[in-house]
Parts: C-alpha cells; sequence; structure tokens
C-alpha cells in the first residue's frame, strides 16, 4: 500500500523527525521505507549498522535482516514486538519496539521500528519496563482505548461498582488485561484497589446521563489516563481514554529542565543578558546584577547603552548586531559600567536568539579584571625572569659589588627611585650597610653617613625585622607611630617599601626602595622578595664555596683523628675482651685451684667493667651529639661525689695509684650542696681524676675548690703530669683528639669531648691551664644553686635478705638464651615460678595460659617485638605489670617504654640488686 500521500496529508514526516528519538520503517522486503532526522544522525556515528540491523543500502545485507527483524513472512506474528541492542561504538543501550502496518488484504505491509535510548534506566524494576511497554504499543498503533459499562448501585441508588461489558483490543494494549478476562466481572474484582474516585465519576455519568473528561492517575495500574466518559444508554456509561503517563513524565521532565536551566542560568559563572533587536534588555541573571550593581527590576529599564561605555550611539549596537552571523557567535571587548559609574573590563560572546520567531540578541558577559591584571603581572614575570637571568650571569668579584647590581635590578622592577640593601645579624641585632643606590649618594646631604645601625635605634624601616614581614607605606606624610625621624639632609621619601630576606628561618639582610609615582603593592614585595632571593642564594653558594675548602681540609683532618680513634677504640675494646676470653678459657681448666679460680673471675669482672665503660663512652658521645640526655636535677653532696669518684679511680686504676702516684682531696668541700645532677657530676670528675692519674707518671693529683662568683662554684684537678703544649689547650676538647697518639697511654680520645658536653649540659664551663712537661689543672664551673634542705649523705648497709617469692609467678619475655639463663639463675634462690617466653607472640599465649604477677619483657625480639607485644596486651585491657629489661638506654626510648604502658625500666647488663628492687615493687 502506497503511503505517500497519507505523509503528505498529515504531515508525518515532519512529525516523526521532530522526535528526539529514532524512527524508520521497513518495507515488507525489509528495505528502508523512511527513518527520521535522529536515526539518520545516529547511523552516520555506527559504522556500517543501524541499531543491529545491517545497512539497508547493501543488497548483500538485506539477507542478514530477517534474523534480527521478527516480521519475515506472512505467516509471522501480527502483534508489536520489542527487543533490547546495545551499541558498543555509542556505548547506548535501545529498546526497539516493531510494529505491522497491514494492507488491505490483511497482509504486513510496512514495518514501523522506534527506538528509545534506555541507557540510563537500565535499573528499572521489571513492573516498571511492562508499563513502558505498554506505553510504547499505545504510542506505536495511536489507537485510544474503549470499554462499555454498567454501573452497579445499593438499595440508595448510589453507584457503587460496574461491570465490563465490551472492550477494544487497544483496551488490552494499553491496561495489559485481556478482554476474554474481564468481560462480565466487576471492576473491584479485576482491580480490587480503584479508588473511589472512578466509581463517583463514572456513575455520575451512567446516572445522569453528563459526559465528563478529564485527566487522572491510576493507583491500581499505576498509570496516568486522559479519559472521555459519555452514556450510551441508561444506567451504563463508555469510556475512551488514553495512556498518557509518558506525557505526564515528559511534562515532568520538561519542568524539571526547565528548574535545571533555570539554576544553570541563575548561577552561571558569567553575567546573561537578553535584549530585543534595538538593544533594550528584556532579562538578565543574577551575575549580571551582581556585576553591576543594579537589581533585576532596574535593568530591565536600561539599554546596552546605559551599561556599555564604549557604545555611544544606538547605531553603534546596530552595527554590533548586524555583524552577528545568523548562526554563531561573535566576541567582543569592552567596558562595563557599574550601577556607581565605577567601570571594569569586559568580554563579551554574543549570538542572536530566535524567540516566537523574532530575533533577539543574547549576550554572555565575563568580567575580564583578574585577566587584565593577570596580563600585567605576565609582563612583569617576563621583567622579573630577565632580572633573574642577568642576575645568574653575573659574574661574582666581590659580593658588595654584586648586592649593587643586585639593587639596581630591584628598583628598575618596582619602578623606584632609591633604594638600600642592608645586612642583619639577629645575634648582635646590627643593621649593616652594603649597597645605597647612586641617587641616593647624590641626593643625601647628612653630614655624617652612619653605615651601623642598632634595632633598637631603627625607626619605620627597622619595623621589616621587628614585625619579620615586608612594610608598605604609601603615605610617608601621613603620621606613624613607628617612625623616629631621619637625620637633617636625608633624601626626602614620598613612599616605600622594605622586605626582610630570609635564610633558615633567619633575618640576613633588608632591602628597601622608595618613591615609586604610583602606590606600591604586594606584587612589588614579591619582585623584591623573589629577586633578593635568588640574589642571596647566590652569594651564600659563593660563601658556601669557600667555606667547602676549609671544610675539605677539615674533613681530611678528621678523617685522620676518625682512624685514630678506629685504632684506639679496637685497642681498647679487644683488651678487656682478651682477658675476658682468655681467663674465660682458664676457668674450664681441671687444675685450677679456688684461688686461681677467684683471681681469674675478678679479672674477668675487672675487664668486663672496663669494656663497660667504653661502650658507655661510646653512647654518651651518641647521646650528647643527639641532645639525648636531660638532666635529672637533685639534691648534690660536691664533697660526696668527688669522695666517690676518687673511690672509683683508685678500683680502676689500683696498681699505678699503689706505687707511683697519690690522690689528694683538699679540704673546703664540706656544705656544699647544690641542685644538680649527681649521676653526671660524677661521670665528670671521674672522667678528670682518671685522666690526671693516667697522665702522670708519678706524683700527685689534687681535687679542691676556689672561690669563683655567687652564682657558680669552682672546683679544679690538678696534676704533676706530663702537661699539654699551648697550641693543644683548645683541640683536647675535640671528638677524637689525643694530644700525642703515640703515647702508650690507654684512652679512646673522647673522655674530654665527653665531659666538655656533660658540663655544658649542666650549665657549667671547662677550661684547662698547662704547660708541657710541668702537669695541667682543669677547672670546671657548676652553677651554684643552692637548697635549703640538706642531703643525707650517710652511708647506709646494703640490703642481702634474699626475698621469698614462691607463690609468685614471673614471665620472662627473652629470645637471648644467655640472657634468660642469667636471669633464671639470679631468680633461682626467690623460688619464684620462671615462664620462658622467645617471642611477643608467646608471651601473649601464656598470659592466656597462666596467672602472671609481673613480666620482664625484653624489647628486641623476633617474630613479635616486645613494643608490638606490649600494645597488644594494652589494647586486650591486660593489667600485668610490666617492667623493660632492656640493652635500649637512650631517654627518649625509656620515654617510649612508659608511653607503651610498662611500669619500670632496667638496663642491660642486669644488676642483681636493682632487679630484685624493682621486682619487689610488683610482687
Amino acid at each position: 500500500m502506497d503511503y505517500s500521500h497519507i505523509l503528505k496529508q498529515h504531515d508525518w514526516q515532519r512529525i516523526f523527525d521532530a522526535l528526539p528519538f529514532p524512527v524508520y520503517i521497513l518495507n515488507n522486503d525489509f528495505s528502508l521505507y523512511f527513518s527520521n532526522k535522529t536515526s539518520t544522525q545516529l547511523h552516520k556515528q555506527v559504522t556500517g549498522h543501524i541499531f543491529s540491523l545491517p545497512c539497508y543500502k547493501s543488497e548483500t545485507a538485506k539477507e542478514n535482516i530477517p534474523n534480527v527483524c521478527p516480521f519475515r513472512s506472512k505467516g509471522a506474528s501480527q502483534q508489536t514486538i520489542t527487543h533490547t541492542v546495545f551499541i558498543e561504538e555509542l556505548n547506548k543501550q535501545y529498546h526497539i519496539t516493531c510494529s505491522p502496518l497491514f494492507d488491505d488484504a490483511g497482509n504486513i505491509d510496512k514495518i514501523i521500528h522506534v527506538a528509545t535510548d534506555i541507557s540510563e534506566v537500565q535499573d528499572i524494576k521489571k513492573k516498571a519496563e511492562e508499563h513502558e511497554l505498554q506505553y510504547q504499543k499505545l504510542f506505536e498503533n495511536h489507537i485510544s482505548g474503549f470499554a462499555l459499562h454498567k454501573i452497579v448501585c445499593d438499595d440508595s441508588g448510589k453507584a457503587i461498582d460496574y461491570i465490563f461489558l465490551e472492550a477494544n483490543p487497544a483496551f488490552e494494549v494499553i491496561t495489559g488485561m485481556a478482554v476474554s478476562s474481564i468481560i462480565g466481572k466487576r471492576v473491584t474484582e479485576v482491580f480490587p484497589q480503584t479508588e473511589e474516585y472512578w466509581i463517583k465519576n463514572y456513575g455520575n455519568v451512567a446516572l445522569t446521563g453528563t459526559p465528563f473528561s478529564f485527566e487522572n492517575y491510576s493507583k491500581s495500574m499505576d498509570k496516568y489516563f486522559q479519559v472521555h466518559a459519555y452514556c450510551p444508554k441508561p444506567g451504563h456509561f463508555a469510556v475512551v481514554f488514553n495512556d498518557i503517563t509518558e506525557n505526564q513524565k515528559n511534562i515532568k521532565k520538561i519542568k524539571e529542565q526547565e528548574d535545571r536551566l533555570h539554576a544553570i542560568i541563575s548561577q552561571a559563572p558569567d553575567a546573561i543578558y537578553l535584549a530585543d533587536f534595538e538593544g533594550a534588555i528584556i532579562t538578565v541573571n543574577q551575575k549580571a546584577c551582581d556585576q553591576t550593581g543594579y537589581t533585576h527590576e532596574e535593568l530591565l529599564q536600561l539599554t546596552i547603552l546605559d551599561i556599555d561605555s564604549n557604545f555611544n550611539s544606538k547605531d553603534q549596537v546596530l552595527q554590533i548586531r548586524d555583524a552577528i552571523p545568523s548562526e554563531g557567535s561573535i566576541t567582543i571587548q569592552s567596558i562595563h559600567k557599574r550601577k556607581d559609574d565605577t567601570e571594569f573590563p569586559v568580554e563579551i560572546r554574543i549570538a542572536l536568539l530566535y524567540i516566537n520567531e523574532q530575533q533577539h540578541i543574547i549576550g554572555f558577559v565575563q568580567d575580564i579584571t583578574q585577566r587584565k591584571q593577570h596580563q600585567q603581572e605576565i609582563f612583569l614575570h617576563n621583567s622579573r625572569l630577565e632580572s633573574l637571568y642577568a642576575i645568574s650571569q653575573y659574574h661574582i668579584q666581590d659580593t658588595a659589588s654584586f648586592l649593587d647590581y643586585v639593587l639596581n635590578e630591584v628598583i628598575k622592577l618596582t619602578e623606584s627611585t632609591i633604594g638600600y640593601i642592608y645586612y642583619y645579624n639577629e645575634e648582635t641585632e646590627l643593621f649593616t650597610l652594603n649597597s645605597w643606590s647612586k641617587e641616593v649618594l647624590n641626593d643625601c646631604m647628612v653630614v655624617e653617613k652612619q653605615t651601623t645601625y642598632e634595632l633598637a635605634k631603627t625607626g619605620i624601616w627597622g619595623e621589616v625585622v621587628r614585625q619579620r614581614k615586608p612594610i608598605i607605606i604609601n603615605d610617608f606624610t601621613a603620621p606613624n607611630p613607628h617612625k623616629k625621624g631621619y637625620p637633617q639632609g636625608h633624601v626626602t621619601l614620598n613612599s616605600f617599601a622594605s622586605a626582610p630576606i630570609f635564610i633558615d628561618s633567619k633575618i640576613v639582610a633588608a632591602v628597601g626602595v622608595a618613591n615609586k609615582k604610583t602606590d606600591y603593592t604586594q606584587t612589588d614585595i614579591m619582585h623584591m622578595q623573589i629577586v633578593m632571593d635568588s640574589a642571596w642564594k647566590i652569594v651564600e653558594r659563593q660563601r658556601l664555596f669557600e667555606e667547602l675548602i676549609i671544610a675539605k681540609e677539615q674533613a681530611e683532618e678528621n678523617n685522620a683523628l676518625k682512624t685514630a680513634f678506629l685504632a684506639n677504640i679496637s685497642h681498647e675494646i679487644r683488651t678487656p675482651m682478651n682477658a675476658i676470653l682468655g681467663f674465660s678459657d682458664l676457668l674450664t681448666a681441671d687444675e685450677q685451684s679456688n684461688e686461681e679460680r677467684e683471681y681469674f673471675i675478678s679479672i674477668i669482672k675487672q675487664s668486663g667493667k672496663q669494656l663497660l665503660r667504653v661502650i658507655n663512652d661510646i653512647i654518651d658521645i651518641a647521646k650528647i651529639s643527639a641532645h639525648a640526655i636531660k638532666p635529672d636535677m637533685r639534691i648534690c653532696d660536691i664533697s660526696y661525689i668527688v669522695s666517690n669518684s676518687v673511690e672509683i679511680v683508685k678500683q680502676q686504676q689500683y696498681s699505678k695509684l699503689q706505687k707511683n702516684v697519690s690522690i689528694h682531696i683538699q679540704e673546703g668541700f664540706s656544705n656544699i650542696q647544690i641542685q644538680s645532677d649527681p649521676v653526671r657530676l660524677q661521670q665528670i670528675f671521674t672522667n678528670l681524676i682518671s685522666n690526671a692519674v693516667k697522665y702522670t707518671p708519678q706524683g700527685t693529683v689534687e681535687i679542691g675548690t676556689i672561690p669563683y662568683t655567687d652564682d657558680y662554684i669552682c672546683i679544679y684537678v690538678k696534676d704533676t703530669g706530663i702537661g699539654i703544649p699551648n697550641e693543644f689547650h683548645d683541640k683536647i676538647f675535640e671528638l677524637f683528639r689525643q694530644v700525642n697518639a703515640n703515647q702508650t697511654i690507654e684512652g679512646t680520645g673522647i673522655g674530654l669531648n665527653i665531659t666538655q658536653g656533660l658540663i655544658q649540659l649542666l650549665g657549667g664551663t671547662i677550661w684547662v691551664e698547662s704547660e708541657e712537661g710541668k702537669g695541667s689543672t682543669f677547672y670546671v664551673t657548676i652553677p651554684n644553686k643552692r637548697v635549703e634542705q640538706q642531703l643525707d649523705v650517710s652511708p647506709q648497709s646494703p640490703k642481702t635478705t634474699i626475698p621469698d617469692w614462691s607463690a609468685k609467678t614471673i614471665c620472662i619475655a627473652e629470645d637471648n638464651i644467655h640472657a634468660f639463663t642469667l636471669l633464671e639463675i639470679l631468680l633461682a634462690p626467690t623460688h619464684a615460678t620462671l615462664l620462658h617466653a622467645c617471642n611477643g607472640k608467646e608471651l601473649l599465649a601464656l598470659c592466656v595460659s597462666h596467672t602472671i604477677d609481673v613480666i620482664l619483657l625484653d624489647i628486641h625480639m623476633p617474630v613479635m617485638n616486645g613494643s608490638e607485644a606490649m600494645k597488644e596486651l594494652q589494647a586486650q585491657g591486660n593489667t600485668i605489670p610490666v617492667i623493660a629489661q632492656t640493652a635500649y638506654t637512650l631517654s627518649e626510648d625509656i620515654e617510649y617504654f612508659y608511653e607503651l604502658g610498662c611500669k619500670a625500666h632496667i638496663s642491660k647488663p642486669i644488676q642483681k640488686n636493682i632487679l630484685f628492687t624493682l621486682l619487689a615493687q610488683y610482687l
């Protein structure tokens, strides 16, 4: 059948072309009869296919069409069929509806295909998809539903139900109900949830004969219907209805789109103006009001001439209008005026817009003030780069001339007239002049020109240091509390800008410029700082290069000292280790007597203590270097501490003191009690006395005090030994330094460095007076922080009682079997039950399976270390007291153990009395 006259008559092509979704019609031989614009445009984007159907322009392609089109023969189904396809090139999924059109003989003549993009609704529930399919059928067939009903009334004549008498096929398409299944049934049987609204209105039509047209939502079918109801005979009513669900959804979508469009326009970053063809403003968005300061109503009373400074006449507006292409836009730059008559630069994109077939002008206006500023900044940036490049290429002969050159570049960049650069020393708080610009020197009439200034005596230009930030004053004549005036003959200042120069957070210089024709801004400050920072890096690089040469020489000397130190350390470690290992082997021999064994054990103990002193010295060096030692300030009796130090040295160097050297303590130490760290004081005096004995082949060592000041006490250690040459008086306190490394005197060369570090830690000083061959005297000053309460230093007898812990359980977490064995032997006399865990995991398991009174926890263990185990115990809410027993002795390590939850800490090597004292607190 030829449908061309129908298309022409009803202008279906125009209707289909206006549809936003693809529509195409196939002949009964599956060749393409018609496709709308959307389908054609989409076809161009898909190579070789239209919605999974092969291209119909190819004859060979038609062979494949029957595989995808369901209407292949006269015997095919004559109902509407749908299917879904996915187009990879578009990454979209389409729902395709195929509906047959029949000729007069009832054969399929044409097949209408409608494709709907369902990419955004793939997750719609099955019921919603069925409703969508019903809508598609209605839309494709363009046939209204029809049904005839008989009203049912109660005894009072009120309509309470109605019966289905007859319905057309479209009814099935629209409602999804088979006609045969509803004929003769009441609506409350078919749709139990039917609203009273339908029965009431239909009853009024059937009983009064008054027709009624309405649109309403059916909850039972979840659809909107457009219904016309009339009374064909009394007690009956017929309805002609259409499913307008999709229309309602579209209206809702359009409303939502309009709302979104309105929101987008309202919140657009650019101002939007809609004007008629004469330039009168019709509407604007909020941004236009914000830009100009006018209200929306005020702008609607204006024309383009009122807000654009570049348009002086209506003809100019018309010229711009005529220059706009029919399709596309033009962009111009102009100046807009605000309500307060201030102006700002804008860029306008102008296009034509047809509304109700009348031309209008739409303009998108962007405030380009920042863009203009950025362009100016780019220009200044390029100038700055040129200056930086010139500075980087400058051949430095001396720092002063280089900084003179840099100052001229800063003056040029900031468009200033004069300037200066002053060095600044934060420690002395002194400014020292490096550079004044030539103009200053020419105009300055000050008779006595000053080159050095104290910060406290500077006026407003010193604020950059006091406030540690740049200063800008654009009216120097205005009163300012920081001004202190300048000497007679000084160059007149109209405006001023200055900035500090930082190196490693310290101010090293100040740069200032003055008398710019326009106001100084932060951009000027930025230029000054960038140029000066770069210049100062060059100055620092030059200084560092010079220092590098000196450092290289010092490094070579230090390497030699370190080599000697390592040799000494090796000797100091191997010597006692040799005795320990050697006499340990002798202890295993059967022929040794008990006296010999005790003698060997005493040598092993003495060697062990000597080795521990070397290790402690090395650790102290690390602690002092890392500032990890914190003084434990207590009441200290100096006489008691000095006496203890002498006793320690006597034990260390017993044989030498017996034969060749005597130690004398001067009277005068009695009743000297101060607030200090007794452990570190004893370490200091032990080192000094030990050194005095060590370097005195024969003679005496004297310890005494001399009057010093009220705030400090001064103690000296004097010997009659070999003395120290004058050139070594300062060097002996350096690390690894020994006066004569070839001497056969034991030592690592770090003792005096440790001593000096500890004295400085306590707030004191140390120096030496010595002459080679005539002995040495070391003087130590300690802050005299007096105390009112006297310290009882009378000796106390040590506790020797072995506790009975037979009812207690101690868990030892220790991976080193020897360390565990030592603790096991030490604790054996207490009869305590001992549990052994080799790592943190075993400890956690023992805490679950046993009742434990205290835990001795090593930190460095495999599998799970002590720190991890402690965290897990805390997380479990375990309250067993934990004592950290470890070789970690730095103060920050010990603090960390307490933070983990440890109750106490004991350092390795373990001392029995300390161990028992700690355990007694928790058992």
